[in-house]
């Protein structure tokens, strides 16, 4: 059945509303201050993503990311592949993290993650990318402006899309592409009021051949506060690997 799915073509109609979605998320992102009084921090965003293959089911995963004034993560983990579009994973990542009074990181935290990844192609030349990751998140408490050893635990569940559209093809594997991606991050548990933690929406050119895409481009982190929202947007590059064991290499 997952196959099935995976496989299954899009009529033109169901292409058309697609793209209308993509491009109404767009406005609704782009008017957000609408919703309220909103503050603008500007940040730096750079991340290095690898899976690691092990055999034809099973990959080690391991990601690296720091946003300038607001964290430092590396998450590693297993990911077993259940079709060929189609991958489940799950690890530990460890997070440490500015706080409202300073932007050193200070705020450490443990995580338990695992997160299901796949993909459809809409056209040829366009594709849809989808995660669901979730957190177990052990984060050091906060009171006023002391950090404290004690540990808060909380769920944090999150939806991405990505959008993939094809400019140029210069072989099977060397291509060129726009990626309109966002992000919704929701929390909930005894801990920590139950909503929204943050969206971050994505606009990135990216070139890919077969073991490396980059990506780069305009980011925005909106996040609610309790008037109105945080935008920190800026510029982000992130490079994605490929690797492949040594003797598939030769």
């Amino acid at each position: 059945m997952v196959k099935a799915f995976i496989t299954l073509p899009l009529h033109a109609h169901q292409i058309k509303f697609t793209l209308r979605s993509i491009f109404f998320s767009i406005a609704l992102l782009l008017n957000v201050e609408s919703f309220g009084l909103a503050a603008q921090n500007t940040e730096l965003w750079g991340g290095y993503i690898t899976t690691t293959k092990l055999n034809e089911k099973f990959s080690l995963w391991n990601d690296f990311h720091y946003v300038t004034n607001a964290f430092w993560a590396n998450r590693h983990g297993i990911t077993y592949e259940l079709h060929k579009y189609v991958g489940v994973s799950a690890g530990y990542a460890y997070v440490t993290t500015a706080t409202p009074f300073t932007n050193d990181f200070i705020r450490d935290e443990d995580r338990i993650w695992w997160q299901v990844v796949g993909r459809l192609n809409i056209t040829k030349d366009i594709s849809y990318r989808y995660r669901w990751r979730h957190d177990l998140r052990f984060r050091k408490a906060l009171v006023g402006e002391e950090v404290l050893d004690e540990k808060l635990f909380y769920h944090r569940t999150r939806i991405l899309t990505d959008f993939r559209f094809m400019l140029k093809r210069f072989s099977k594997d060397r291509r060129i592409h726009v990626d309109i991606m966002d992000e919704i991050l929701f929390n909930f548990g005894k801990n920590v009021p139950d909503g929204l933690d943050q969206n971050r929406f994505y606009l990135m050119g990216g070139f890919s051949n077969r073991h490396i895409t980059v990506l780069a481009g305009y980011s925005l982190r909106s996040i609610p506060r309790q008037i109105g929202y945080v935008h920190n947007q800026g510029f982000t590059v992130w490079v994605i690997h490929a690797i492949k064991r040594r003797q598939e290499k030769m």
